[in-house]
């Protein structure tokens, strides 16, 4: 497995950023605001990521999860089930492209990327082998939805 490169930190600390300023706002749900992830979980890629990776917002002080049969929980272990290497980044992307999928714009749009190669590059970097699956070139917002089914 290789490491992830110098752009797909700088996607990933945009995706995750975005994700959580985007969940703040409302546009996307308010588990967004800690990647759709156990408290514990959060705390936990923060300390090891850095306030500078994960943005400035404080922690919810009401956590709110996704319940167990909502699709969040389903796609988080679709790309984990993909991943390039088990490290907390890949985890991070894992979690805010999760959460990001359900927004109402395109994917890319929701992740706060300028378009969708920057997702594929994304994807890519931490997800390779989900990325080959794609033989279509479904948008990845539906293609990811078509394999949880």
């Amino acid at each position: 497995m290789k490491a992830c490169t110098t752009d797909a930190l700088t996607l990933c600390r945009t995706v995750v950023q975005h994700v959580r300023t985007e969940a703040a706002r409302g546009g996307l749900p308010r588990f967004a605001l800690n990647l759709g992830v156990q408290p514990a979980e959060f705390v936990y890629l923060t300390a090891v990521l850095g306030d500078g990776f994960m943005g400035p917002m404080p922690l919810p002080r009401a956590q709110v999860l996704p319940s167990p049969e909502f699709p969040h929980t389903a796609l988080l272990a679709l790309l984990w089930s993909f991943r390039a290497e088990a490290t907390p980044t890949c985890w991070a992307a894992a979690a805010a492209v999760a959460c990001g999928c359900f927004g109402r714009q395109h994917l890319w749009q929701d992740l706060g990327l300028t378009g969708r190669s920057e997702v594929t590059a994304l994807l890519q970097a931490y997800f390779p082998g989900l990325v080959a699956l794609n033989h279509q070139h479904l948008k990845w917002k539906r293609f990811l939805f078509m394999r949880v089914g």
